[in-house]
């Protein structure tokens, strides 16, 4: 293959899948998560196509010396781009776990402080509860009549 065809595939691998991380971020930042799934299946694909490429120019490692001058800035700016894509792709997920994991734990202790205490009774039969709790609670105990009472 003609050292500035390989360099040009290159070129075109990286910026599809800049193209997709880049929509991947902007979905992110803006909390909408549903929408990434279509975009994981792609993004495999290209990045595949693009490990393919890579391993085809280490392979003719010799093509970089014959390429065009103006190809190689392209090659270069594209590299660039899309380890910043990459770096905000990071951080984006990382911002986005960081979010789901607060909501998570948001949830976790709400269901905490609405759990009813199983405190019973104490040595002298009376129970141990306070009233203040007997009246948290009284909202909060699901009752369940039989109408044959």
């Amino acid at each position: 293959m003609n050292p500035n065809a390989r360099a040009s595939e290159l070129i075109d691998a990286t910026n599809s899948i800049i193209t997709i991380i880049e929509q991947e971020n902007e979905m992110l930042t803006s909390a909408r998560i549903a929408e990434i799934e279509p975009l994981v299946a792609t993004k495999r694909t290209l990045v595949d196509m693009y490990e393919f490429q890579l391993r085809d120019a280490a392979q003719h490692k010799e093509f970089l010396e014959e390429i065009d001058a103006d190809i190689k800035t392209k090659l270069d700016q594209s590299n660039e781009r899309f380890e910043t894509a990459v770096r905000e792709n990071v951080n984006a997920l990382r911002a986005a776990m960081t979010v789901n994991h607060q909501i998570v734990e948001t949830i976790a202790t709400s269901i905490g402080n609405q759990q009813v205490s199983a405190t019973g009774y104490g040595s002298n039969g009376t129970s141990t509860i306070t009233q203040n709790e007997k009246s948290k609670m009284a909202g909060k105990i699901a009752v369940t009549l039989n109408k044959e009472i």
